[in-house]
């Protein structure tokens, strides 16, 4: 009897945290856990004497490689991500659900708007987004040689369809499959700062 009442509670309870909504507090701590977890494997195989940034930007142009079986372990570390994006997905009413897609869609906090699968523009004098911040993050996620593509991509409004194409795009062709994987928590926690200031 007592396993049928906590299987009961436990499915109730998985029930509850499925279906919902993530706080921004929330978000904020599964971008920067897992930032910090994919951080502390690239310092892993960074070369000695190199700074993680430069690494970085080694591995978005393609100068460098990180080891197989560190890729499956960051791509391991995205569950959280997956979820969130899904969720996000849902409730946003986006069809695509491809892995790479639902990694970038964790990438937009809950707190910046989106409607009818569009980001919503600032407005003059009020926190929002304007191209230059998505522009700037994607600067700070991607490096310069991936902004450039991203510029010439053909993005050209502010639909989260467009973004996630673009930006999973330059990051699987400049980084390989975990692209997405890798700067995502860099573009996400910066469009969130660009769009709380």
């Amino acid at each position: 009897m007592k396993k049928i009442f906590y299987s009961i509670i436990a499915t109730v309870l998985l029930l509850n945290l499925s279906y919902g909504q993530t706080s921004n507090s929330d978000w904020t701590n599964m971008m920067e856990n897992y930032r910090n977890l994919v951080e502390n494997i690239l310092s892993k195989e960074c070369p000695k004497g190199m700074d993680i940034d430069k690494f970085k930007t080694s591995l978005i142009k393609g100068e460098m490689e990180l080891s197989e079986s560190n890729q499956e372990i960051i791509l391991s570390y995205t569950e959280p991500l997956k979820r969130y994006g899904l969720e996000f997905a849902n409730k946003n009413k986006l069809k695509s659900l491809e892995e790479s897609d639902l990694i970038f869609y964790s990438s937009i906090s809950p707190d910046i708007p989106v409607e009818n699968g569009e980001i919503l523009a600032a407005k003059v004098g009020t926190p929002g987004l304007t191209w230059a911040d998505v522009g700037n993050c994607a600067l700070a996620a991607l490096g310069a040689d991936a902004l450039y593509s991203l510029a010439f991509s053909g993005a050209s409004s502010w639909s989260v369809a467009a973004l996630t194409t673009t930006f999973s795009g330059v990051a699987k062709r400049f980084l390989g499959p975990i692209g997405v994987a890798i700067a995502v928590t860099t573009f996400g926690l910066c469009l969130a700062d660009a769009y709380a200031n």
